[in-house]
């Protein structure tokens, strides 16, 4: 999957490590630029209570596609649905089981009909769980 794909596709799958990843760095984009946005808009005399400015709205909205299109693949790793992501709208109970759901459990094993795993194939070693080799191995 290409970082194109993966970023503005919602088709297709997406492990919790590559959610997490791309969702700290989205969050790490925004952060700096809001802080941009508050050390230097000010010096170029913007006011932060302008409210949206053009900013926020040029570069927000591909960064809202960008986070709905990693959700609805991660909901989909699950083995869920795209819809799944309205539960986030939930207040309080939503968010928290959205948190634990895409943020903390393991996606459906092999593919599924959102396509195949984004595991990929692991080596031989991890197959095993370890009380499953013989004691004679170093």
């Amino acid at each position: 999957m290409t970082i194109i794909n993966t970023l503005l596709s919602p088709n297709g799958r997406l492990s919790r490590i590559g959610f997490w990843g791309w969702s700290l760095g989205i969050a790490l984009v925004c952060a700096t630029l809001w802080w941009l946005r508050t050390h230097y808009g000010t010096a170029m005399g913007l006011s932060p209570a302008e409210g949206l400015d053009p900013m926020w709205l040029v570069l927000g909205l591909p960064l809202l596609w960008i986070g709905f299109c990693l959700s609805v693949k991660r909901w989909h790793d699950r083995g869920k649905s795209g819809w799944w992501l309205m539960v986030g709208l939930v207040p309080v109970l939503g968010q928290l089981w959205t948190l634990i759901e895409c943020g903390f459990l393991a996606g459906q094993r092999g593919g599924n009909r959102f396509g195949p795993s984004p595991e990929g194939h692991r080596p031989m070693l991890n197959a095993y769980r370890l009380e499953d080799m013989p004691e004679d191995m170093p």
